[in-house]
């Protein structure tokens, strides 16, 4: 007595089959207690597809007529956890989901392989969750650029108030980072190794103050750009006309100007350019940072016949 698996070339199908000498078309019930029922009939039409193991969605009511105590998840089989790992971080909660994992199923695509190099742009921001709460998600967003894939989790922090300590919130993301900035990734789909960098930060000026430990937009040294002083006017902080010394990567880590930086950067620790990674988009400065006061200076003195946004 065996237990097979035919398999039908045209249909693509699976169905497990328990044969005997005697009677080897048949298909039998095995109970829990080794109680065997020769009265079990499969649907002709019942068709299994293979499909990722990992899935909870692979069909098993055909596998159930033969073995009657097999589970209907499998991850009961694999003995998947029940609970995401978490640590706590200031006041709230932190989960990190694998980086190699993550730029191991972005690149899973052969079209993701016709290059050595992969280009991996992080995206950090908070919101609120509910109106009438203090309760923040912080989540850290990646994607491989170059070349594109979906976006994918690379870390996620809630609490009440935004992430206390940046060194912690972004110690295990910076740690997976340097490893794979230094040793670059074997990608298994593709049976090599790629060289990995970071090709931009994105993020709004409340979370580029935060992950950058810099002022504030609101202070009097905050330009990520240029070493200028603002100036104050009308209960409001301006930059002059006239921008000042251009900021530099080495000049940032040695902290030429102290009024700038209020903490250690975790990302010092990187290889990367800490001027020119962290990005100035087009969504957080216009569309998003002064767009309410434009619409507000449009119904106030009317739109201009002719208005052009700069693409600089």
């Amino acid at each position: 007595m065996s237990l097979t698996f035919p398999f039908d070339g045209s249909s693509q199908q699976l169905v497990p089959v328990l044969q005997t000498s005697d009677e080897p078309d048949d298909l039998v019930r095995i109970s829990s207690s080794g109680e065997i029922n020769t009265d079990c009939e499969v649907e002709p039409d019942a068709v299994h597809q293979p499909t990722d193991v990992g899935a909870p969605d692979i069909p098993t009511s055909i596998y159930r007529q033969v073995l009657l105590d097999l589970p209907t998840d499998p991850r009961t089989l694999f003995g998947s956890s029940r609970q995401t790992p978490k640590k706590s971080v200031g006041n709230g909660k932190y989960v990190h989901f694998v980086l190699n994992e993550s730029l191991q199923r972005a690149m899973d695509s052969s079209a993701m392989h016709t290059t050595d190099e992969i280009a991996i742009q992080l995206h950090v921001e908070g919101l609120t969750l509910f109106c009438g709460s203090s309760q923040q998600l912080w989540p850290i967003l990646g994607r491989v650029l170059k070349p594109l894939s979906r976006v994918f989790m690379v870390g996620l922090y809630c609490g009440m108030t935004k992430p206390a300590d940046v060194m912690e919130y972004l110690d295990d993301c910076v740690r997976e980072l340097k490893s794979l900035l230094a040793e670059g990734i074997y990608v298994q789909s593709a049976f090599r190794l790629f060289r990995v960098v970071l090709s931009s930060v994105i993020a709004d000026a409340t979370a580029k103050a935060l992950i950058k430990q810099i002022k504030h937009q609101s202070g009097y040294f905050s330009c990520p750009r240029c070493t200028q002083r603002g100036s104050s006017i009308g209960r409001r902080l301006v930059s002059s006309g006239n921008p000042g010394e251009s900021r530099t990567d080495v000049e940032f880590c040695c902290r030429r100007q102290p009024d700038h930086h209020t903490g250690d950067s975790p990302y010092n620790s990187l290889s990367s350019d800490m001027i020119n990674t962290f990005q100035t988009d087009y969504i957080h400065m216009l569309c998003l940072g002064i767009m309410k006061q434009t619409l507000l200076l449009w119904r106030q003195f009317g739109k201009p016949r002719r208005a052009l946004l700069s693409a600089q």
